[in-house]
């Protein structure tokens, strides 16, 4: 046993920890949710997912494409994960904090921030805007591909530490504070469609389809994720931090323009990034070395 808990990195680490979190939530809630025999399924099978990560890495280590399986996986776990928080949240806190939003909003600005842009809504604006939005998605797989172009492994690790502590947070949140967000609490209140050209339908119908927990806006992880994100290109890929800027500029106007968050969840959003630079630098400072490299002991 101990030799298998050995061969854990500090990114497994993360990934065991949240689990850990989220199980404990499911026990919780077990004679109440739905999908109790799915998750009684699901959750061991992701935990083992972890343990075979751990064993890719040790059986593949001098392979090249080892440290490429070594994010995909992550990526794999984390959004599997995300994917059953629909079956634990509403049972686990049933009450809903999109009226608070609302009147902070409003206490803060005045107006509705996203009844106030209808008065820019055209069908351009908004195909850019949504494409915008669905940008964010692959920013942090660049970043992370322009450093493994230039074998920054060991920034790899913490940035992807960095990311993790960053989605993981998020996720806890949502069970404490869940928001449907203002393109379903105020569908009522709002009078001009979003109406785009050609992908903005699409890219909606896919954010949908994969947005299970529909209790997932605050804060806002497109925020707090894209924040981190733009730390980490400072920092380690410069070129990409000044390309995106315009590109963060915009994606951070989407969230109310397409109705996704109140300025409430932008505002936590920035919090929240501040959080997980500031913990995950410590985090990965203090004990990575105490743990298997993550992409491989002798590129440490």
């Amino acid at each position: 046993m101990k030799k298998l808990f050995d061969k854990l990195s500090i990114v497994d680490w993360v990934n065991i920890s949240f689990w850990i979190i989220i199980f404990v939530f499911y026990i919780l809630v077990f004679n109440e949710t739905s999908w109790k025999y799915e998750l009684m399924i699901i959750y061991p099978v992701l935990l083992g997912f972890v343990f075979f990560t751990a064993w890719y890495r040790k059986r593949y280590h001098d392979y090249k494409f080892m440290k490429i399986m070594m994010i995909v996986f992550a990526v794999i776990f984390f959004f599997s994960m995300f994917e059953t928080l629909f079956m634990i949240l509403p049972y686990l806190n049933p009450t809903v904090y999109d009226q608070l939003m609302v009147d902070i909003d409003h206490t803060l600005l005045g107006v509705h921030p996203t009844l106030w842009m209808e008065q820019f809504i055209n069908p351009w604006l908004t195909e850019f805007m949504y494409i915008l939005y669905f940008f964010y998605f692959p920013m942090p797989l660049i970043a992370l591909t322009l450093m493994y172009r230039k074998g920054m492994y060991i920034e790899m690790e913490k940035s992807l530490v960095m990311l993790l502590v960053c989605y993981y947070s998020a996720y806890i949140s949502y069970f404490i504070v869940p928001v449907n967000g203002p393109r379903f609490f105020l569908a009522d209140w709002h009078t001009v469609e979003l109406t785009g050209i050609l992908l903005s339908q699409p890219i909606y119908d896919i954010i949908d389809i994969l947005e299970t927990n529909k209790f997932d806006c605050f804060p806002s992880l497109h925020t707090a994720l894209l924040l981190v994100v733009m730390y980490i290109s400072y920092r380690y890929t410069r070129k990409l931090f000044y390309i995106y800027v315009p590109i963060a500029i915009g994606i951070l106007i989407s969230l109310i323009y397409l109705r996704y968050h109140y300025v409430t969840d932008v505002i936590a959003g920035v919090i929240f990034a501040f959080f997980s630079v500031v913990f995950s630098e410590w985090l990965h400072n203090k004990y990575h070395k105490r743990f298997t490299f993550h992409f491989g002991e002798k590129n440490r």
